[in-house]
């Protein structure tokens, strides 16, 4: 039996968890739901001295905390969509 250090151990599975994020299945299916044609034309209608890649990753930041992601307390009942259903 061959020991590995637990640091080791660590790093391997925080690599093979972001080799998901290269499945080019995932991508597509992301990059259905997010809006990068829109998202390109905001970027490219502002000037900004801070360079298209940095711009672009703001805005899309700003469409997911806005526009992609809603927060809500009492998620709404997948039958009837009333929020008091316990």
């Amino acid at each position: 039996n061959v020991r590995v250090a637990p640091r080791l151990v660590q790093e391997t599975r925080s690599v093979e968890g972001a080799r998901r994020y290269e499945d080019s299945d995932l991508q597509r299916h992301a990059l259905d739901d997010i809006p990068v044609c829109a998202l390109d034309k905001m970027v490219q209608d502002s000037a900004t001295a801070e360079g298209y890649e940095v711009a672009l990753m703001r805005k899309v930041l700003l469409w997911f905390k806005h526009g992609f992601f809603e927060w809500t307390n009492v998620p709404r009942c997948e039958h009837c969509g009333s929020r008091s259903t316990r």
